[in-house]
């Protein structure tokens, strides 16, 4: 597995106001040769069922309105082989618990997807809290993809780093904004596409999907972006994007510090 997924990242410089957060698992994380992936309760199966489309793909929300703000590269002839960003975390103030929030980048190409970042999705967890996610789908979420390891396709490759465990964000203070640096990007010999966060000798992949999973995305995306995402169903008003402030008054600096954003992309 060393010879696919690199250990470590050139760190880069990243603008002053930013708190990098650790998001390892505590003690280390699971004993050597065991990975960590979220348990399954009978609640959350409950849960899932609750918003199923017809398909039986359990992650696709209908109906209702999802609204989203963001940057996509997209060329015709553009081979892109990944992503990467310093995302500032936060934990969105949602209206019911129907609705989610959160902030992710993406690769696509036809109907295949991937999807990597942060959300609360209360309807997925059971709680208010952030999770770090990643999805995938074949087809347009119709039959195919899930998220996190809520079907078979996503390799759990690190121990101290899980998908659907909680980041604890700490509270927004003069100066400081909780930022992870976040990776999604394709293994140039095996094509898996792999999820990685941190930076440095904090820089860790979490796992990989392979590219048997898909049809057209086996060997490079051509579009691939960053957004901020929300969701709520028909007659709801929508949650909060990121900290729920829009720039004012634009100050590079001091907008590191009041409101979400994607940096060092």
């Amino acid at each position: 597995m060393s010879s696919l997924i690199p250990k470590e990242i050139p760190k880069e410089i990243s603008p002053s106001g930013v708190e990098h957060l650790n998001l390892r698992l505590q003690g280390g994380g699971c004993p050597s040769g065991t990975v960590p992936i979220r348990r399954t309760t009978k609640e959350d199966l409950i849960r899932w069922k609750s918003f199923s489309n017809s398909s039986g793909n359990i992650n696709v929300y209908i109906p209702g309105e999802t609204r989203v703000a963001g940057y996509q590269l997209k060329e015709p002839n553009g081979r892109y082989h990944g992503a990467s960003a310093d995302l500032t975390v936060h934990t969105p103030r949602l209206l019911t618990s129907k609705q989610y929030s959160g902030a992710l980048m993406w690769v696509e190409r036809g109907v295949d997807i991937i999807e990597f970042g942060w959300h609360v999705n209360p309807k997925l967890y059971g709680d208010n809290e952030t999770h770090i996610f990643g999805y995938w789908t074949a087809d347009w979420s119709l039959k195919t993809g899930c998220f996190n390891h809520l079907c078979n396709g996503f390799v759990q490759v690190s121990k101290s780093l899980a998908l659907g465990q909680i980041f604890t964000v700490p509270p927004i203070t003069e100066g400081h904004m909780p930022v992870v640096p976040m990776f999604l990007y394709q293994n140039t010999y095996s094509k898996n596409w792999i999820i990685a966060c941190g930076e440095g000798k904090m820089f860790e992949a979490i796992g990989y999907w392979p590219p048997e999973l898909f049809n057209s995305i086996k060997d490079f995306a051509p579009l691939v972006g960053w957004r901020g995402e929300v969701y709520a169903p028909q007659g709801e008003l929508a949650p909060e994007m990121g900290t729920g402030h829009f720039p004012q008054n634009y100050d590079a600096g001091r907008q590191y510090q009041s409101v979400a954003s994607f940096r060092q992309i």
